[in-house]
């Protein structure tokens, strides 16, 4: 199974709904930029839903990480996104008030949040807490990655080849420029 592939698109019980998701644990870079398939919680008392998130790079300088229905691909007609440079908590748990109000605490080790001060918030479930683990790890080396490039002065796509090379090994050490 690829990454950002799903094993079951069956009927809606609460667990099937969650099954089959697949984290990447290599090429995570590139597995974002393309688009995986996450389990979101939503803000209002509705079971959680996959949904398509990406990395959208096509402005190096603001990186935005989008998301919308599963089979809607990213057109991004029906896409929320969440600024990287806005992005005010990043934690694992239940940190946000989505999941303080519709988590379970017995399952706390499975979910994460990305969330700004005044704007959306991404609430994410994984089937495992390793999986949390491995997505919370892999997301954060992104972040601090291009924390880095962005402090080194780096701009446009420079920014988005730095990363690319820190995370996945995917650029030519010639084409970051400052």
């Amino acid at each position: 199974m690829e990454a950002g592939s799903v094993g079951t698109d069956g009927p809606s019980a609460s667990a099937s709904s969650r099954a089959g998701v697949q984290v990447p644990r290599e090429g995570f870079f590139t597995a974002i930029r393309e688009g995986i398939v996450l389990v979101k919680h939503c803000g209002w008392p509705a079971r959680p839903h996959k949904r398509l998130v990406w990395l959208d790079v096509s402005d190096g300088d603001n990186p935005t990480l989008r998301w919308g229905p599963e089979g809607g691909g990213r057109s991004g007609k029906q896409s929320r996104s969440l600024g990287l440079r806005d992005i005010q908590q990043f934690a694992p748990g239940i940190s946000s008030q989505i999941l303080r109000r519709y988590g379970r605490s017995d399952q706390a080790g499975r979910y994460m949040s990305f969330s700004t001060e005044d704007g959306p918030t991404l609430d994410l479930e994984f089937e495992t807490e390793d999986d949390q683990v491995a997505f919370f790890n892999h997301a954060h080396a992104m972040l601090s990655a291009y924390a880095e490039a962005f402090s080194a002065g780096l701009t446009g796509d420079a920014v988005t080849a730095s990363v690319a090379l820190t995370m996945d090994g995917t650029a030519r050490r010639g084409s970051i420029r400052r």
